[in-house]
């Protein structure tokens, strides 16, 4: 028999269960009717719905160990980026039967591609799957994940920071551009940051979040390495804030972010390791680790436009200021970063200037926040330079939310005073 405080806790538990389902499935229409005729990188998602053509018809040929590639009729030119999702999708519902002559595959491996594995599975054993019911789950997914956020926010700071990590969220418009997106996956680049926030608020916790931490930076490199430097930083950014701010707690606060910081390093390496055996093949490990970072990471940093093909000289003869300056300029997206930036960045420096200390917390997360993007804009250099209407969502990773938070709160505080003046 329950006592009636086990009843009050379990209602209590239960109104919040009910009000995250609320929240999440509001979020997940917002995200989902707001995509709806969007799709941001049509020929990337091409990769992964290849492969349910490949199950759909039982195409034995084309199974390969990675899990990406683009299937083509023969016919036609055999360039990748030839075939957006529209056009594979159009045949995979075209109630066609295949002759598997008239058909040609290339293989995508700049990662393991674990997405199209997923979809090909699906595809094969389960009659009801369909492409709607994979961009639905992936809107909620990525919406669950905001709203844990917006969360532990609010556990971790206050109600402000919370509303305005959610709100910004839905308003930045690559957010929802990529949500359904079934190559990038969006909600495994939240996930980490979700975990970190929850390192910090339940400490008792946290050996049953480092397993969590582990998987989900595996399946994320599994699935693909982009924005990989960014996503690590945002995991840990508060964490690193709290070291900085806090003095009492200092030992447990380093000890906690040398943990995430090794997991997350530990999965990157499993993922790359497992990389690196399928890539090289008979060769080995160490031939597939060479090959990886002469043809594929090179290729989107720092390599020497010589080696690689005539398109992608002037990414990568492109200095960083100038990758960085395209950013900043960006359609009318990015002007307004700029000035988001300097509003923000001229608030928490004049009020750290006149040592109002309530201002250092946020001027360190403004920072920390700003670093997740640069990194990978600085980082991968050439990856950057070439795709500004993806990478330009890497300012969504944490920083506007920041941005818009500090903001908010200032405000608040304005309209908190001018209510307590006689």
């Amino acid at each position: 028999m329950q006592t009636d405080a086990e009843q009050k806790l379990m209602i209590d538990k239960l109104k919040k269960l009910i009000l995250f389902s609320a929240v999440t499935l509001a979020v997940r229409a917002f995200l989902f009717i707001k995509s709806y005729n969007e799709n941001i990188d049509p020929y990337s998602e091409a990769l992964v719905l290849s492969q349910a053509i490949i199950a759909e018809n039982d195409i034995q040929k084309f199974y390969e160990d990675f899990g990406l590639g683009i299937i083509y009729p023969s016919r036609r030119p055999s360039t990748i980026y030839n075939y957006d999702a529209e056009y594979i999708t159009n045949i995979l519902y075209s109630q066609q039967d295949f002759s598997q002559d008239d058909l040609s595959y290339i293989e995508y491996k700049s990662q393991v591609g674990l997405q199209g594995i997923a979809v090909r599975y699906l595809f094969k054993y389960f009659d009801f799957m369909s492409v709607g019911k994979l961009y639905i789950l992936y809107t909620v997914l990525l919406s669950g994940v905001l709203v844990l956020i917006s969360h532990q926010l609010t556990i971790k700071y206050n109600i402000y920071f919370g509303a305005s990590f959610l709100a910004v969220s839905l308003i930045y418009p690559t957010i929802s551009r990529f949500a359904r997106n079934l190559y990038w996956a969006e909600f495994l680049w939240y996930i980490p940051l979700l975990l970190g926030l929850m390192c910090l608020n339940y400490p008792g916790r946290r050996f049953i979040i480092y397993p969590l931490i582990f998987i989900s930076i595996f399946i994320k490199c599994l699935c693909g390495y982009e924005f990989l430097s960014s996503i690590l930083i945002s995991e840990v950014m508060f964490i690193i804030c709290d070291f900085i701010i806090c003095k009492q707690n200092r030992k447990q606060l380093f000890k906690t972010f040398a943990a995430v910081s090794a997991i997350s390093l530990s999965a990157f390496a499993a993922a790359l390791l497992i990389h690196a055996y399928m890539y090289g093949g008979s060769d080995g490990i160490f031939t597939g680790l060479s090959g990886i970072f002469r043809e594929i990471v090179q290729k989107r940093t720092y390599g020497s436009a010589d080696n690689f093909e005539q398109i992608l000289s002037e990414s990568l003869n492109s200095g960083v200021f100038t990758v960085l300056a395209k950013y900043f300029t960006f359609e009318i997206l990015g002007k307004v970063i700029s000035i988001v930036t300097v509003v923000t960045a001229g608030l928490v420096l004049y009020k750290v200037i006149n040592k109002q200390e309530e201002y250092i917390m946020q001027a360190v997360l403004f920072f920390l926040s700003l670093l997740s993007p640069l990194s990978w804009l600085i980082l991968a250099k050439s990856h950057s330079y070439v795709h500004i209407s993806l990478n330009i969502s890497l300012f969504a990773l944490g920083y506007m939310q920041v941005c818009g938070y500090i903001l908010v709160k200032r405000i608040a505080d304005i309209l908190n005073k001018k209510t307590l003046r006689p």
